[in-house]
């Protein structure tokens, strides 16, 4: 039945790139895509290729559903 794909860890930044997933729900087949997350421009390497990343799966998107840490909050841009 169900896997697990992604790697998980309490610590922000491990997911870096889209991780993809076929699923059906209620008769409609679709991809989910897992991605890092979207950070601040910056001139970090890894960060900015995770934004990237994310980017690239938010423009080949139909709907997008934006996940968050309760126990991190929403966090301010500096």
């Amino acid at each position: 039945m169900g896997k697990r794909i992604s790697i998980v860890e309490d610590t922000p930044g491990v997911t870096r790139d889209r991780i993809y997933a076929q699923t059906n729900w209620r008769g409609r087949d679709f991809t989910l895509i897992d991605t890092g997350g979207i950070e601040q421009a910056t001139d970090d390497i890894i960060i900015s290729q995770m934004r990237e990343q994310a980017s690239l799966a938010v423009n080949m998107a139909d709907v997008i559903i934006f996940v968050t840490d309760i126990r991190q909050g929403v966090t301010r841009r500096r």
